[in-house]
Formats: C-alpha cells, sequence, structure tokens
C-alpha cells in the first residue's frame, strides 16, 4: 500500500497499515489522471456587417440633410446635393 505524508510530502509503499495523524493512504486521495482537460467552450464571435457607403445618386437631399444635423454638422440649405453630400461623405 501507498502512503503519503500531509507534512512533508514523502511516499512509501509498505505491505502493512501506517496510523498517524499525518499519514494518507495514496489510494483514498485522487489520483491526477491522464485524461486531458476539455477545451474551453469558446462563444463564436460577432460577425459584424460593414455597412456600404451609402451611393450619391441613392439618397436624397433631404436625407442627407438629416444625416448633416444628426452629425451636428453645418451646412448651407440652399447648397447643391453633391456639395452635402460630399460635405456627409468627409464629415461623417
Amino acid at each position: 500500500m501507498e502512503y503519503r505524508n500531509l507534512k512533508t510530502g514523502a511516499v512509501i509503499n509498505v505491505s502493512s497499515k501506517i496510523s498517524g495523524e499525518n499519514w494518507v493512504l495514496v489510494e483514498n486521495e485522487k489520483k491526477p489522471t491522464n485524461k486531458k482537460p476539455s477545451p474551453k467552450k469558446i462563444p463564436p464571435k460577432k460577425v459584424v456587417a460593414k455597412k456600404e457607403p451609402v451611393k450619391k445618386n441613392e439618397i436624397t437631399k433631404a436625407k442627407i440633410m438629416q444625416e448633416l444635423d444628426a452629425f451636428g454638422i453645418k451646412y448651407d440649405s440652399k447648397s447643391s446635393k453633391d456639395e452635402l453630400y460630399q460635405l456627409m461623405i468627409e464629415g461623417g
């Protein structure tokens, strides 16, 4: 039988029973297993779709002005759609 001394960590193999406060039978202890630990489950990464830039011909002048307002960008409402669009692209 194999015994381990809890105080010193010494291990002995004997055929008789040992008594004492620091000796424990190794069979009663958890023996390390050769099992590989199960891999940790990693949650899948969230895929964030990139917004495609809005093309100038797909957006109205009113929408461009709305976006500029949302960004807090000052503009002249009399400006052309092209000018406002460029301002939105540069500032937003």
